[in-house]
């Protein structure tokens, strides 16, 4: 929490996880939202205007010094995904959402 301010950490089922202040993502699910955004962090302040460039920059911050957690835990979410498109978990289903830049970068 001193390295990067603007993070905290939360006990979960799997262990301590790294969170932001003020939002209650975990800081792999706003890097994953950063990069679906391809960093475009003016984007994500314009579609959540509640979040502040600060919080944004303590994910990126956390993630520069801990790339092996934050990528294992986002690779974690992907297999879950798999496994939930896989029909392993009747009643729950992937949504996956794109961006206005992604749409227009499939057109």
């Amino acid at each position: 929490m001193r390295e990067v301010p603007g993070i905290y950490f939360v006990d979960r089922q799997r262990g301590r996880s790294a969170a932001i202040m003020g939002v209650g993502l975990q800081v792999w699910q706003m890097c994953d939202l950063i990069q679906a955004y391809d960093g475009e962090l003016e984007r994500i302040l314009i579609d959540y205007p509640n979040w502040t460039r600060r919080m944004l920059e303590a994910a990126l911050k956390y993630r520069s010094l801990y790339p092996d957690e934050i990528e294992a835990l986002q690779h974690n979410n992907e297999l879950l995904a798999e496994r939930i498109a896989a029909g392993n978990y009747p009643g729950i289903s992937v949504v996956r959402v794109k961006n206005e830049q992604s749409a227009k970068k499939s057109r």
